[in-house]
């Protein structure tokens, strides 16, 4: 299992690197932005060899992936984008940074590199496979899910490595999946001999304690259920959160460190009209929790510290809450463009299930125009 895990942990870690080059990539085609280096290709040779070392490392998490299929697949792709890739050079070379010309350049790279497929947007669909892959963005997306089905699969595990899996119960019928690498809690499990007699006030676990405190709390009002993944150990805890088309990463340490870090990668802005409100909620909520938040496109990296477990494990118990909280904010009818404010002072009293709230706001108003009119 550690060996899986490493392999895991490589493959989110070529994640990063593929994303991260991405994005430097787009800041070339933002007509307010003036880059005088020419890293184009770089870039791009960064996001193809990211890819790849997903792909590699994959295939070393699941016995069944064979790797010269996604190898082949992955060429395919990165012929198919090379032309957008060098308009793209070419333009920087001949000095069209910050340009009007950029525009159609930038389209064409979007179509080409950062694209996502329809059927590749959601893990859900029927169509999400490999076959229907088209942009590196798209291989991205695919890796990076199959990564994380491989690393939870518990099917044909040995004994001693599928007791480290605990699926926990949580209030609404959620259910929230944990990897116990150090085994204790799965120890301790088996001698209680039923998951609800876990005792939470003197479990060891601290950001793991932290989560069920919260997801167990009669306050804890959340819209529909989430997909929930975490690999725990004493003092750490490392999740994906999805929520239909996006997903949020969060990893946090409670202990002789104290720190959370959260990655909120939201839906494109371009085919959800309201993405980008939402994106400017979260933003504006971590900064209030007191976070360090940076900001490309459609991503959202934040970073919090502090001296206090207590502290952490609040700020901690809050970001969940927030990664909750976005659930299908995105969408025309949930009026996070309309109520932005209104939005995060309801966060900060208390409320999870943001999207109900707001329409709740709305019919008010309605209700108000129609005493006024009369």
């Amino acid at each position: 299992m550690i060996g899986k895990y490493e392999a895991y942990s490589k493959l989110i870690s070529y994640n990063s690197q593929a994303l991260e080059a991405l994005s430097h990539l787009r800041d070339y085609t933002e007509e307010k932005t003036v880059i005088l280096d020419n890293k184009v290709s770089e870039h791009f040779n960064n996001v193809m060899e990211g890819i790849r070392g997903m792909a590699k490392s994959y295939a070393k998490m699941n016995k069944k992936a064979s790797l010269e299929p996604l190898l082949k697949k992955i060429s395919e792709i990165e012929q198919d984008a090379l032309p957008a890739v060098d308009s793209l050079r070419l333009a920087m070379a001949t000095g069209y940074s910050g340009s009007e010309i950029l525009k159609e350049i930038g389209e064409n790279l979007f179509e080409k590199v950062e694209r996502l497929t329809a059927d590749m947007r959601s893990p859900n669909s029927k169509n999400f496979s490999l076959k229907n892959a088209e942009t590196p963005h798209d291989m991205i997306r695919y890796l990076h899910q199959k990564g994380v089905e491989s690393m939870f699969d518990t099917k044909n595990l040995k004994k001693a490595d599928l007791r480290l899996f605990i699926n926990i119960p949580v209030k609404d019928c959620s259910t929230i999946m944990v990897l116990d690498l150090e085994g204790r809690l799965s120890q301790e499990l088996k001698n209680k001999g039923d998951l609800h007699d876990l005792d939470l006030e003197n479990l060891e676990y601290k950001p793991l304690k932290a989560l069920l405190e919260l997801y167990n709390s009669e306050k804890f009002d959340k819209s529909g259920d989430e997909e929930f993944k975490a690999i725990v150990s004493n003092e750490k805890l490392i999740a994906q959160i999805e929520l239909g088309c996006h997903y949020s990463e969060l990893e946090a340490q409670i202990g002789k460190k104290n720190f959370v870090r959260f990655i909120f990668r939201d839906t494109d802005f371009e085919s959800y009209r309201n993405a980008k409100h939402r994106s400017a909620y979260v933003r504006t909520v971590l900064k209030e929790l007191g976070f360090e938040v940076s900001f490309k496109k459609n991503e959202t990296k934040a970073y919090w510290s502090g001296d206090s477990e207590d502290k952490a494990a609040k700020i901690l118990k809050e970001t969940l809450r927030l990664a909750a909280s976005t659930k299908d904010l995105d969408l025309e009818e949930s009026y996070i463009d309309r109520y932005p404010n209104k939005a995060v002072n309801a966060f900060f009293k208390g409320v999870t299930d943001i999207e109900s709230y707001l329409e709740d706001c709305y019919d008010t108003d309605k209700k108000d125009d129609k005493k006024i009119k009369h």
